[in-house]
């Protein structure tokens, strides 16, 4: 049997010198972050196509599961872009663990 606390984990981690709580996200979290990816463009011949913007793709991810207490650790996606390369990969793949994201989800993002 699947339990929800199975599903969505959470951990405590260091950032700088701040000492944070990482939580997996939710279907609906999953899916904005997937949705704000995703661009519609318009070629010269009027024809549109769809085209993954992979701008700030990790921080987006993190940025509403990373809390300092009851808050968002940071307000805004670009803040918590602002983190140093090595912790934004490292939070990355943590909440993806977390959150039970498989490993093909980035496939379906371009990023096979």
């Amino acid at each position: 049997m699947l339990e929800l606390s199975d599903a969505l984990g959470a951990m405590d981690v260091k950032v700088g010198d701040r000492l944070l709580t990482l939580r997996g996200v939710t279907g609906t979290q999953r899916d904005n972050w997937e949705a704000r990816m995703l661009r519609f463009v318009t070629d010269d011949e009027g024809n549109t196509h769809p085209v993954v913007d992979k701008k700030d793709v990790k921080a987006a991810l993190i940025q509403p599961s990373l809390f300092d207490g009851d808050q968002l650790a940071y307000p805004t996606i670009e803040a918590c872009g602002a983190l140093p390369t090595a912790a934004v990969d490292a939070l990355y793949d943590a909440v993806r663990e977390l959150s039970g994201m498989a490993d093909d989800s980035e496939e379906v993002l371009g990023n096979d």
